[in-house]
């Protein structure tokens, strides 16, 4: 993956390398202090969503073979995408997780988020408890923990269109999540971060989806994954601009955001009155 990487120019490469193997090791100091001041650094950790989307590229397999297939390839390809990110404490516990959750597909009993997510902290702890101590574990713990408890709740009182409720329901979950952590180590709780996020997160979806795939296949078919790299770096200095903005002058992303979700209301409202005609008087001629 890292060397079909190859096409894009060095702080690019580096970038997304970060986005879909959670690999920040020349990532420059000045990018990293931008993500964490907008309250984007969890888009340079691979976690849940990174996982999903492994899946994803393996699901159209998946779906033909029987319930046990499903779970042997399923697990498979948790396991190759976990060594590929180092097993990094937030991939432990998405991949754990992934595997709960299809271990109990498997026997018809689907389990919730919070129970797959305290299933997978016990299994994990108990084979390393050192995890108690590792910050990137607390954190993936808190904002999964957030998320699932809090999102669907806050989906529900933000205005706007579902997909922008769902960005910004997410976001404001995960950092009540992360909250009681970060105040507990002294980190900062950027108040820009649930903007940063609606304005980065429709981005940085598409480019852990294209780019892992586009990168594997660029190792041996350079040109034809060339493209798709080069649309993707596009997407990618779009987060990099939001997140320095979101550091630097926070009150511009906000103001961006809200003009946003403003126009995501309206639209709405459009489409939904010119959708709604009143009923037919059966006595009008």
């Amino acid at each position: 993956v890292l060397d079909g990487l190859r096409v894009l120019d060095a702080s690019d490469r580096a970038l997304l390398a970060a986005f879909i193997l959670g690999d920040t090791r020349h990532v420059d100091a000045a990018t990293r202090a931008d993500f964490r001041g907008a309250g984007l650094s969890h888009l340079l950790a691979v976690s849940g969503a990174n996982v999903a989307f492994a899946l994803a590229l393996v699901e159209p397999v998946r779906r033909r073979l029987s319930v046990g297939g499903r779970v042997v390839l399923g697990s498979a390809v948790v396991m190759v995408f976990a060594a590929m990110t180092r097993f990094e404490p937030s991939v432990l516990r998405a991949s754990v997780m992934a595997g709960v959750v299809m271990g109990a597909y498997a026997f018809g009993r689907p389990v919730q988020a919070l129970r797959a997510l305290a299933y997978a902290v016990v299994l994990l702890v108990l084979v390393d408890p050192f995890l108690v101590h590792s910050l990137g574990f607390a954190l993936s713990v808190g904002a999964t923990a957030g998320i699932a408890a809090l999102s669907a709740p806050c989906a529900r009182r933000v205005p706007g269109p579902m997909f922008l409720r769902q960005v910004v329901a997410v976001s404001i979950a995960a950092q009540v999540g992360v909250a009681p952590v970060l105040l507990l180590t002294g980190a900062d709780l950027p108040w820009v971060s649930p903007a940063a996020n609606l304005l980065a997160v429709p981005a940085a979806e598409p480019i852990s989806v294209v780019a892992l795939p586009a990168a594997f296949a660029g190792s041996a078919f350079q040109g034809v994954s060339s493209t798709a790299l080069h649309l993707v770096a596009l997407l990618l200095r779009w987060v990099r601009w939001v997140a320095a903005a979101g550091r630097a002058r926070p009150m511009l992303i906000a103001l961006i955001a809200a003009v946003v979700v403003a126009v995501g209301v309206a639209v709405e409202r459009t489409v939904t009155s010119a959708r709604w005609t009143p009923a037919r008087d059966p006595t009008e001629p």
